[in-house]
């Protein structure tokens, strides 16, 4: 879910649609966040929540950057 979740995001920011795009990376990131708190921290994690969070993190940072830049 996460991953169509970033990938819907994304197409919202590329099309201007920044408060939906916003919502959608803020929704990736805060659930990724959860679920690593949730395993006991970032050294107890999984490497797919880990490589997830990193994606989510990296999408809505990237799109910052360039709508800022």
């Amino acid at each position: 879910m996460i991953e169509l979740s970033v990938k819907l995001a994304s197409l919202y920011a590329q099309t201007d649609r920044d408060d939906e795009a916003e919502l959608g990376f803020k929704f990736c990131v805060d659930t990724m966040n959860e679920k690593v708190k949730k395993a006991g921290g970032i050294l107890e994690a999984d490497t797919n929540t880990l490589a997830l969070r990193g994606i989510s993190m990296h999408s809505k940072y990237h799109v910052y950057c360039i709508r800022n830049a």
